[in-house]
């Protein structure tokens, strides 16, 4: 046989390794690749709990503090409680010397017993004068003066007694009792110190009520219509996970001018099994209080809006388990809930299965697979 011409020779084997790779690639020989389907993040549509959601730094105080001072001055001789120290109602925290109002006293009550001799015998001249003046014995001016002394001295009496009240209640004030059962926080003063009427001495305050202020954005107020009253729940960074119902208290109808975020005070009892102080952090997550049936969805379902929506119109993209498919539909949005749920009003039932991440990337009528755990660090 005549040999081959050598180019034709070559040809033929291109197409053979052409043949063979191709049959390789499709693992059927004369068969095509077939595409494999893309990796996408589903989300379930969940209803919207009636549990807090959006959450709120606060600051605890006490629901009753107390500057504390004494009413009169002079040396202090006694220091009865310390930062720390646990008081009751009524218990002396601090004294000072009661000597110089003592001998206020002792100077009243004398003078108080010679104004008593002196109204006894105006009295009894103003009883003298009166038999005589009906005989004709005294003229009138003299029974006047006599019953004018009388006055005077009754007056001065009772001037006596109000001052010695005054200077008993003065020698009470001397010393400090605790006005309710509370922590001592703070000591403002020391034993032998020269303080003043009014100067502040020791901060009280009653850690069995706490109180919580927290600072809510406009966008959360304008959903408090004024009537109701939010729901709220309190976690302790000393006990995170664990959350104390907190009722409202009370509310600041105006924003504050440089945050414009409204202040609302929540109460609640002290906590048991924790000694919370004035001072500490926490949070306050205050309820989503959805609307009867509402659903949500993440935020990163929702696909760019086509051109031409109209205001809350959205699109998601949902996926038939059956098929492997998913397929665009047009949603009604509400409100961000939580920070990272969007609620849908319309479009979606409970149950539904939605593309939560990678629906940039996929088509009507694609072949899709459920992104699992083992996909999780794969592109899709």
């Amino acid at each position: 046989m005549k040999p081959l011409h050598p180019a034709l020779t070559t040809w033929i084997l291109a197409l053979a390794l052409a043949a063979a790779s191709l049959a390789g690639c499709s693992g059927q020989p004369g068969e095509q690749p077939a595409a494999q389907p893309r990796a996408v993040a589903l989300a379930r549509v969940e209803p919207l709990g009636d549990g807090p959601g959006r959450g709120y730094p606060g600051a605890v105080r006490a629901a009753r503090q107390a500057e504390l001072s004494l009413r009169v001055g002079g040396p202090l001789v006694a220091v009865l409680a310390a930062p720390g120290d646990v008081v009751r109602r009524g218990q002396p925290l601090l004294r000072i010397d009661p000597r110089d109002f003592q001998d206020a006293i002792r100077t009243l009550e004398a003078q108080l017993a010679g104004a008593e001799a002196a109204l006894r015998n105006a009295e009894l001249d103003l009883g003298r004068a009166a038999p005589l003046l009906e005989r004709g014995a005294v003229a009138q001016a003299d029974y006047d003066n006599a019953q004018s002394a009388r006055d005077t001295a009754r007056a001065r009496v009772r001037a006596l007694e109000a001052q010695l009240v005054a200077a008993r209640h003065a020698l009470d004030d001397t010393v400090l009792a605790a006005p309710f059962d509370g922590l001592v926080t703070a000591r403002h003063v020391e034993n032998h110190e020269l303080v003043a009427p009014g100067q502040r001495a020791l901060a009280l305050r009653d850690i069995t009520e706490l109180e919580i202020d927290t600072d809510v954005p406009e966008t959360e107020m304008a959903l408090m219509p004024p009537g109701r009253t939010p729901q709220a729940e309190v976690e302790f960074l000393a006990q995170p996970g664990r959350r104390h119902p907190a009722r409202l208290k009370e509310w600041s109808a105006e924003p504050d001018p440089a945050t414009r975020a409204y202040r609302l005070t929540f109460a609640l009892p002290a906590p048991r099994e924790l000694h919370i102080l004035p001072g500490m952090t926490c949070q306050v997550l205050l309820a989503g209080q959805p609307p009867r049936g509402a659903l949500a969805v993440p935020a990163s379902a929702l696909a760019t809006a086509r051109p031409g929506a109209a205001p809350g119109e959205a699109g998601v993209w949902v996926f038939d388990p059956a098929s492997g498919t998913a397929a665009r539909r047009a949603v009604r949005t509400g409100r961000l809930v939580e920070g990272s749920l969007v609620e849908i009003l319309d479009g979606l039932e409970h149950g539904e299965l939605v593309v939560a991440a990678g629906h940039d990337f996929i088509a009507e009528g694609m072949a899709l697979r459920p992104l699992d755990d083992a996909d999780a660090g794969a592109q899709p």
